[in-house]
């Protein structure tokens, strides 16, 4: 199918575009959905096409790059779900009506594939689930939750209408027992576990430079900052927490935050 990030047009683009207040938001979901996908990481691709449908299930765009991820998850049927939807919002948009052409073609053929190939395929499959099952259940239950979708989370949504936001630099603390809340500012509503507070120092901490490209100067140029936030995870000895996204401060850094990076093991190149 088409890997092509579908045009981001809002509105004025194929089909029916989020509302103005959610515009930067859900672009900067699709965006992250395009990236994730180049890079291979689908199920991380999948949530960020499913996040942009949640701000604006009406986008032609959002289901049209939902199809695409599914596709290249081998999910024929979701995919071509998914392309209809896109159709059905927008029957002009050309690269849907050709992404859900090609993915019925395909799927097609799977289709016409022998009985006893496909029951074949079937139980080979089903052995090796039955062989790997308790490998998967284990790693799964060791696995924490994934710090990058707070990161995405908080990008998204700190982003003003006239910013774009890009990830610099990804670094993971090698001293997170030394972190503590006064280097940033605790900027998640959404924290899943009510009134429980987040216990210190958390068991790892990913430090993220940030560049922040605000709108045009008197000069005609967009302006840029850094900023610095932190994902921290959090967990009591009883059951996991999970991640919580940090906002730290803007450039110029002080040297007093500059040192308080050098001692929870983050270098982030700022000096």
């Amino acid at each position: 199918m088409t890997g092509q990030m579908p045009t981001t047009g809002g509105a004025d683009a194929a089909g029916q575009g989020p509302s103005n207040i959610d515009d930067a938001q859900t672009h900067q979901y699709l965006e992250m959905a395009d990236a994730h996908l180049d890079a291979g990481e689908l199920a991380d691709a999948l949530r960020a096409c499913d996040r942009a449908i949640e701000i604006a299930p009406g986008w032609t765009e959002a289901h049209n790059m939902r199809g695409v991820v599914l596709d290249e998850m081998g999910r024929g049927e979701e995919a071509i779900a998914a392309y209809e939807e896109a159709v059905r919002l927008d029957a002009g948009f050309e690269e849907a009506v050709e992404n859900l052409a090609e993915a019925r073609a395909e799927w097609g053929r799977r289709r016409t594939t022998p009985k006893w190939q496909r029951a074949a395929a079937l139980g080979l499959s089903l052995v090796v689930l039955l062989v790997t099952i308790g490998v998967v259940v284990v790693a799964e239950a060791q696995r924490g939750p994934d710090w990058r979708l707070e990161l995405d989370d908080y990008v998204a949504q700190s982003a003003a209408p006239s910013e774009t936001v890009t990830i610099q630099s990804v670094v993971a603390a090698s001293e997170p027992r030394f972190f503590h809340a006064g280097m940033g500012i605790a900027v998640s509503d959404e924290w899943p576990w009510g009134s429980i507070t987040p216990s210190f120092p958390p068991r790892a901490v990913q430090c993220v430079l940030l560049e922040r490209s605000r709108g045009a100067t008197a000069g005609g140029e967009r302006a840029s900052v850094r900023q610095v936030v932190f994902v921290a995870y959090h967990s009591d000895t009883l059951y996991r927490v999970g991640w919580l996204a940090y906002e730290g401060p803007e450039e110029p850094f002080s040297q007093g935050f500059l040192a308080h990076l050098s001692t929870i093991g983050c270098d982030l190149g700022l000096e």
